[in-house]
């Protein structure tokens, strides 16, 4: 499997100005923003931002506004393979999951978030789901929150505290090396899943031809534990192509490259989504003005 090589950036300064263009929206990058209501005084910068009430004392004053995008908090847990099936090899793996309200199906899986806390900031992985049910304190409602794998909470903020408010956005993926796809346990020629890995950016789409004579593309359809799924009443025959599409409409195709479907086989496709030129210098254009950060 592809090495996925995470950055760690560190803060300059404790406040950082909130910039009016987002990076990840020349990307065509999806914009996390809480829903939460307008602070005292109005949004923070004309966005929307989240309200904490005067009890919920993270180590910032009661009632700090954290401005978008992506202003929320973040716990840790001991993180593992998860909700999106992507591996996971341990705790100080750099992954987070998501609150579900911002789940989306499984749509966030494979995707990256930079993330900026009191002693720096991190990018993460989306590999998992924080369910409602048991954790409503934290994950229940439109709680824009990350639960932290604890090597990424240690980079951001002291441990000890626990939770801490952070401010986030979706990132590319620093990635080395190509798309990957794993087949899922079970897999079969009338019942086919895969996971698509070591993705620079998140799918939108998976497609597959068998090498029957005149075979066409069959769409998966993807399933809230993020496999994509393509069922065939005849049988799938081998070698299958397959074609993924991610949220810029880049499209990488591999030829002839499933070659089996036992279970967790792992398929090269030879290729990587595009870096976006937004990116160019590593996560955004010119600096990191392009994602805003409030300190405590």
């Amino acid at each position: 499997m592809t090495t996925f090589r995470v950055g760690v950036v560190v803060l300059a300064s404790l406040l950082v100005a909130p910039a009016r263009a987002l990076a990840q929206a020349g990307c065509g990058l999806p914009v996390a923003y809480p829903a939460g209501a307008s602070c005292a005084g109005g949004p923070a910068d004309g966005r929307p931002c989240y309200v904490y009430d005067a009890g919920d004392n993270f180590g910032c004053p009661g009632g700090t506004c954290v401005p978008s995008p992506g202003g929320g908090r973040a716990t840790y847990y001991s993180a593992a393979t998860g909700a999106c099936g992507i591996p996971v090899s341990g705790p100080e793996a750099l992954v987070t999951a998501v609150a579900e309200y911002l789940w989306e199906g499984s749509a966030v899986c494979g995707m990256c978030a930079l993330v900026a806390g009191p002693l720096g900031s991190v990018v993460v992985e989306i590999t998992d789901l924080c369910p409602a049910i048991p954790n409503p304190q934290w994950c229940a409602g439109d709680a824009a929150h990350l639960d932290l794998s604890e090597g990424a909470f240690a980079v951001i903020a002291d441990p000890a505290r626990g939770v801490t408010y952070v401010a986030w956005e979706i990132v590319e993926c620093p990635v080395e090396g190509n798309v990957t796809v794993m087949n899922k346990d079970g897999s079969n020629p009338w019942w086919y899943a895969a996971f698509a890995l070591d993705l620079r950016h998140g799918v939108t789409a998976l497609e597959v031809r068998d090498a029957s004579p005149g075979a066409s593309w069959i769409p998966g359809v993807r399933q809230d534990y993020n496999a994509w799924v393509v069922e065939s009443a005849s049988g799938l025959e081998l070698p299958l192509s397959m074609r993924l599409t991610d949220v810029t409409a880049s499209v990488v195709t591999a030829v002839d490259v499933v070659t089996d479907f036992a279970d967790f086989s792992l398929f090269d496709m030879g290729d990587q989504f595009p870096v976006c030129s937004v990116f160019s210098d590593g996560f955004e254009s010119g600096d990191t003005s392009a994602w805003s950060y409030v300190a405590p």
